[in-house]
């Protein structure tokens, strides 16, 4: 049997890098940091392996290093009509490949299927399935795209956004137009909306939670533990992404 392996690099509003392996394909979702800080971060993992980078949307936080990760020619970028525009208004150009939601791809041994999330610019959740473990990814989104519950059920693991706790929010020094576009429908999912996202996307398949995008003033892994880990049914295993650190490569 052949093993997913996945490792968040770092994930947060200061940037956003996921890598994910299986056989010998090798992708990143998004680029927000560069590839000498994903060697210092994680050692283990072989960069120079990578065969494409999926984009979720054009906020600086998940694009900003991709000059760096796109000095190898073989490298496909995959990404939003939207998104191209935005890189491209900036000065940008690099080999790409338009994705659109719904309509699935192929990269090597992975099949994917971009899925449409609500967020205050274009961006895409992925759905990655291979022939023996299926992965979902669900960031930047102000509402859980409950219309992909079936497919998040098939899932051996879930990362997902637990951006903020909403007390915390109120009680920070953020003005209050930010903490208007973070609570919105086109913001970012709070702890509450995560844990009732699980609760709905429980299965027997599911074996692993991985809690992504948490707010450093806003957030606490203990906050997360107190109001989604101990509140849910869920018996897999839960695992904290961090902004400054990799995980460890996670098998499944």
């Amino acid at each position: 049997m052949s093993l997913m392996k996945v490792s968040i690099i770092g994930s947060s509003s200061s940037g956003n890098l996921t890598y994910i392996e299986y056989n010998n394909t090798c992708i990143l979702i998004d680029a927000g940091i560069s590839k000498r800080d994903a060697k210092i971060r994680n050692p283990l993992i072989n960069y120079d392996k990578v065969n494409a980078i999926l984009l979720t949307h054009a906020h600086d936080d998940h694009i900003k290093r991709l000059d760096g990760w796109m000095n190898k020619s073989n490298i496909n970028i995959y990404m939003s009509k939207h998104s191209l525009g935005v890189l491209t208004k900036r000065g940008y150009y690099f080999k790409h490949i338009i994705i659109n939601e719904n309509k699935p791809f192929e990269i090597g041994d992975m099949s994917i299927l971009p899925l449409l999330l609500s967020h205050d610019m274009k961006c895409f959740g992925y759905f990655i399935m291979t022939k023996e473990k299926n992965l979902c990814y669900i960031t930047d989104t102000g509402i859980f795209p409950y219309n992909y519950t079936t497919i998040v059920k098939d899932s051996d693991i879930l990362l997902i956004e637990a951006n903020h706790d909403i007390d915390m929010l109120y009680e920070s020094e953020r003005p209050f137009s930010l903490i208007q576009r973070i609570i919105s429908d086109k913001g970012h999912l709070r702890n509450e909306q995560t844990l009732d996202a699980i609760e709905s996307c429980i299965s027997s398949r599911l074996k692993k939670i991985v809690f992504m995008h948490m707010s450093q003033e806003c957030n606490t892994k203990d906050c997360i533990h107190n109001n989604i880990v101990l509140k849910s049914s869920f018996k897999g295993e839960f695992i904290f992404s961090d902004a400054l650190k990799s995980t460890e490569v996670i098998e499944v």
